[in-house]
């Protein structure tokens, strides 16, 4: 049945069949554990938070995402910690969520910036969340400031409203990197 499940064949009877999918598996899980030891220190690194369990939601997106979206934020979190080290400018990296439709966006923050990191994060995931049309969005920014990394996180939540003034800047100043799109699939497997 565990084969069944990774297959994502779970309406159909069980059967020996699905065994391969159990045999194919790969588990990766270096591929992206990292992102769980710093969500794992969340709450002690909270500040800035009037409800002492927003982080929650932030979190609960996390659960949602596949393995191979989960890979993606763990590579694009040490890509963003290692330019706001170097102190090197460079557009953030996104992706949406294929199976839960929610944004996740990552801003290295320049030095030149970290007074004003909360309104650069939260304009970015803003941003994102325009332009996708989704009705979620989490933001992470990184800067790094005398020997220390500075992570904020920003979550957006709230349908989509026309808005003509970030249809302009979009349009004149657009922020982002391409994002390719494409439907990563959940599991991995060894070719039969």
């Amino acid at each position: 049945m565990i084969g069944q499940y990774l297959g994502e064949q779970i309406d159909s009877p069980p059967d020996v069949k699905y065994f391969d999918y159990y045999k194919r598996f790969q588990n990766n899980a270096e591929d992206f554990i990292k992102i769980f030891e710093i969500l794992k220190k969340f709450e002690d690194r909270m500040e800035y938070f009037k409800n002492p369990y927003s982080y929650y939601d932030i979190l609960l997106e996390f659960t949602k995402l596949y393995r191979t979206e989960l890979k993606k934020i763990n590579e694009f979190f040490y890509l963003c910690l290692e330019h706001c080290k170097n102190n090197k400018i460079e557009q953030p990296y996104r992706i949406v969520s294929s199976n839960s439709q929610c944004g996740f966006v990552m801003v290295p923050i320049d030095k030149e910036f970290i007074s004003f990191r909360h309104d650069v994060l939260s304009s970015f995931t803003h941003a994102h969340k325009y332009e996708y049309k989704l009705a979620r969005c989490v933001g992470i920014s990184f800067a790094y400031d005398d020997g220390d990394f500075l992570i904020d996180w920003c979550y957006i939540v709230g349908e989509r409203k026309d808005n003509l003034e970030m249809e302009k800047f979009l349009e004149e100043n657009y922020p982002f990197r391409n994002m390719k799109e494409s439907v990563e699939p959940r599991y991995r497997f060894t070719d039969p």
